[in-house]
């Protein structure tokens, strides 16, 4: 099979889409629904995620395939597939929705925008790497190249430091995390919304919805709970006595409290 040039090397932290987008922009100076029809490859199978387009890509791109799995979701029904692990998808987005402006303009033109894959997580509101809070499209699309135009370069600085479970996501996601710890044994997910349950009751009390507050209070209620839930079973064990101890409320037989 006629593989591409020149070659463009997929950058590690970036989404299998974000890769493809930079090569459609590259090499055809259109979408991504054109590259995938020069490379004989079913566009709706690859925008699902599917193994076997995945791995036609690879071997025309020349990329090993391993790699590209490792920043591939894969639709399943209302799901998402991620790594060997099954979470919503509307805690890991695999639209282009939101974005770092100084990550992307580090990128140069619309040909060089990468899409993180720590920005399709929903528990992310700011840049590991600058430390800015991440800007919103109105209205997702499936690569960055396809907003070109409709995106605002403006950082959003924020003074407070990067939460710790934003780290720990990052080792989680591409660095070496040390194995058979309490949170090496759950999902992502698991952590993640545990986190925001316990942070969120225990800083605005279980009356408040979690996910409706603003980023920036969601993000310090995460770094709460994270910071109770990094500790193991005794840590959410005392959480929860923290809760309990603090509400007013005495039924504790349904709902958030309970």
């Amino acid at each position: 099979m006629t593989q591409l040039l020149p070659y463009i090397p997929f950058a590690l932290r970036e989404t299998l889409l974000s890769y493809a987008g930079r090569l459609a922009a590259i090499h055809t100076g259109q979408g991504l629904t054109r590259l995938l029809a020069d490379m004989r490859i079913n566009s709706e199978h690859f925008i699902l995620g599917r193994d076997d387009a995945v791995a036609q890509f690879a071997e025309v791109v020349d990329v090993d395939l391993a790699l590209l799995q490792r920043s591939n979701m894969r639709a399943i029904g209302p799901d998402v597939m991620f790594r060997e692990e099954r979470v919503q998808k509307t805690f890991l987005v695999r639209a282009a929705d939101k974005y770092c402006p100084v990550c992307l303009a580090e990128g140069g033109s619309h040909r060089g925008w990468k899409q993180r894959l720590n920005w399709c997580f929903a528990p992310v509101h700011r840049c590991p790497d600058h430390g800015v809070f991440l800007n919103r499209l109105s209205t997702p699309t499936r690569t960055f190249q396809e907003a070109e135009g409709r995106l605002d370069g403006q950082p959003n600085e924020v003074e407070a430091p990067t939460p710790a479970y934003l780290d720990w996501l990052e080792a989680r996601l591409w660095g070496d995390p040390a194995t058979g710890t309490w949170l090496d044994e759950q999902s992502i997910q698991q952590v993640l919304d545990a986190c925001l349950m316990l942070g969120s009751t225990l800083v605005h009390g279980h009356r408040q919805p979690a996910k409706k507050l603003s980023p920036l209070k969601q993000e310090a209620a995460m770094q709460v709970g994270f910071d109770h839930f990094v500790h193991g079973p005794e840590g959410v064990t005392k959480a929860l006595d923290e809760i309990r101890d603090n509400s007013p409320a005495r039924a504790v037989q349904a709902g958030p409290l309970a």
